[in-house]
């Protein structure tokens, strides 16, 4: 078998790759299971994420919003082109300020029941969102008026 692996690495390659088209759980659940069991592969996991994090901090942003849309159990629809496309259809500003939009804020909050969708996010500074947190978007405006 290693000498034909040596002479043959595309054709093994191929065939690995049609195994895990087909198997798709199975190998999941393998991963999953050396993860709990290798304290080594564990820590090359993490290390690989993490760089990975760091170098794509926009990915792991959307990702981070998508996992917590998902754990609510809210819709959740949104891409990273509609992502874009709500950015540039404010001209990459802030929907409530009109200063340079730094995030995306979800108008009903997700902890609300609002969904991660196009029609329930807008572009937010870095001033508006924080403020803004989890209240009604009507709720909001109002306190922000009185202050």
């Amino acid at each position: 078998m290693k000498v034909y692996r040596a002479k043959h690495p595309r054709r093994v390659k191929e065939a690995l790759v049609a195994w895990l088209v087909k198997n798709p759980e199975y190998e999941r659940e393998r991963s999953a299971r050396r993860y709990e069991n290798d304290p080594v592969y564990r820590a090359r996991i993490r290390a690989a994420t993490k760089k990975f994090n760091l170098e794509h901090p926009e990915y792991h942003r959307f990702a981070v919003k998508l996992r917590r849309a998902r754990l609510l159990g809210v819709e959740c629809t949104l891409t990273e082109a509609q992502e874009r496309e709500v950015f540039e259809e404010c001209a990459g500003l802030c929907a409530y300020c009109l200063e340079p939009a730094t995030s995306l804020d979800h108008v009903v909050p997700v902890s609300k029941g609002g969904g991660h969708t196009k029609e329930n996010v807008v572009p937010c500074c870095s001033t508006c969102n924080p403020s803004k947190g989890a209240k009604p978007l009507l709720v909001w405006m109002a306190t922000r008026r009185a202050a």
